[in-house]
């Protein structure tokens, strides 16, 4: 039986192996070699090499019974002891050269001028338009470091702030400030923490803010979002949480139901649950640092320290470890009391029958896809839904998880494409002004036997 002990206060001894210095000598000091060698006796063991014996210098020797061979193991030659080499001494290596920033990257702008910005995108075949007036190759093209930073930022169209004091001095400040009450009204009303002191022993871990910009499929501004995460990398496995997954449908199970949906002219509707991580239990002890943006308005009480206000998790927060484990488990109970059951090949796609009326809900965290031939079905679900939950209600499907989705009723037809995912990439390999072509081939190519393969795999 074996047992783990975690521990996060391990003591290294640096006087033992393996950070003792090993001694330079070719001798193995595990063996004594002033210690006599025994002779084995002569034995008839099968097998053993069979020499002479007696052996020419004991030939004349009257004492010595002769006999016409003996065999012996024929142990192997001791070379006779010599005195250890002296330990050879270290030799001293020039300590390492100290580079700054112009020394160490020969593309630095304090050398030369930055390349023209056509330079800026990726160096692979094809990916850039011919210019006239450029005669280098581009497979020898370097990419400068401040060069590609500054083509990085430019192409990012709408910049996220990293803290809420940069949130307040943006130019779409009252958006992002916007975004960030919401998201604290929703902790406020959900109870996700408490306001305590950090017991003796207990470790805290950090938080922050992360603004992001919802885009649509096609690549246009849906919302701003700030969320308060938690620093889970901090948190220590055994101790702040146990069961680490996430409820994800496998994508050719989702692929199966919209095919599904689309042959018998189903209805596909599409949910996304609001702050779906705040409503998991949490089921350990976690403290956190007070977010920025908030302020404890309390006189401490005697034997209170005000430096060791921190806030308890009560429920899952964005960051934690086991933040979708919990909500998924929270998940699968409402649906579960709603009469769903998961199917066995993929737990994360839930089945409802009963009667004629059959609805299909296949899961991505947060975002459900229902699918039934029943309007009033789907309906019920959604209310059922909304009781438990605060949910984001798309009527109608436009899109799944960035995917567009485009439903023809009387062709019976469902198209999934990614035309914003698509262009932003061309515009990034510089090809937004390229021609397409019906298959990703050359044209006019003529093909032979001599690029048909010559082995059978």
């Amino acid at each position: 039986m074996q047992k783990e002990i975690i521990s996060d206060s391990a003591v290294f001894c640096e006087a033992v192996f393996p950070f003792q210095k090993p001694e330079l000598s070719a001798i193995d000091r595990s063996i004594d070699l002033s210690l006599p060698i025994e002779v084995l006796a002569p034995s008839s063991t099968p097998g053993s090499l069979q020499i002479p014996w007696p052996p020419d210098n004991l030939a004349n020797n009257p004492s010595t019974e002769p006999a016409d061979a003996v065999a012996l193991p024929g142990p192997p030659p001791v070379d006779p002891p010599v005195d250890p080499p002296i330990d050879l001494p270290e030799q001293s290596h020039p300590p390492p050269e100290v580079r700054n920033l112009t020394t160490n990257f020969k593309h630095h702008l304090a050398n030369q001028q930055l390349p023209p910005k056509w330079a800026l995108m990726a160096c692979q075949p094809g990916a850039l338009a011919e210019d006239a007036g450029h005669t280098e190759s581009t497979e020898e093209l370097i990419v400068p470091i401040l060069g590609a930073m500054d083509y990085a930022f430019a192409t990012v169209g709408t910049a996220e702030p990293r803290t809420l004091a940069e949130a307040g001095t943006c130019p779409d400040a009252k958006k992002w400030l916007e975004a960030a009450y919401a998201e604290l009204h929703a902790h406020v009303i959900n109870g996700t923490w408490e306001l305590t002191q950090l017991p003796p022993s207990k470790c805290v871990i950090g938080s922050q803010w992360v603004f992001k910009v919802k885009r649509k499929p096609d690549r246009s501004i849906n919302k701003c979002k700030g969320c308060v995460v938690a620093q889970g990398y901090s948190q220590i496995a055994g101790v702040h949480y146990g069961e680490v997954f996430a409820s994800t449908a496998w994508m050719a199970a989702m692929c199966t139901v919209i095919a599904l949906a689309a042959i018998e002219d189903l209805e596909l509707k599409t949910v996304d649950i609001s702050t779906a991580f705040l409503n998991g239990d949490i089921n350990r002890e976690i403290y956190m640092k007070i977010p920025e943006g908030l302020e404890v308005d309390v006189e401490p009480a005697l034997g209170e320290d005000p430096k060791r206000w921190v806030l308890r998790l009560l429920k899952g927060l964005y960051g934690i470890k086991q933040g979708p484990c919990i909500w998924a488990l929270k998940l699968h109970s409402v649906l579960m009391k709603i009469g769903f059951k998961c199917i066995d090949c993929d737990y994360s796609v839930y089945v409802y029958r009963c009667g004629d009326t059959k609805i299909i809900v296949p899961i991505h965290v947060d975002n459900l896809l229902i699918v039934s031939n029943s309007c009033d079905a789907i309906q019920k679900v959604k209310s059922d839904l909304t009781s438990h939950f605060k949910i984001h209600n798309q009527d109608p499907t436009t899109s799944i998880l960035s995917i567009k989705v485009e439903h023809n009723h009387p062709n019976q037809t469902i198209s999934l494409s990614q035309p914003g995912y698509i262009e932003s990439i061309l515009k990034q390999f510089g090809m937004s002004e390229c021609n397409p072509a019906h298959t990703p081939m050359e044209e006019n190519q003529k093909l032979s036997t001599n690029m048909s393969p010559g082995t059978p795999e």
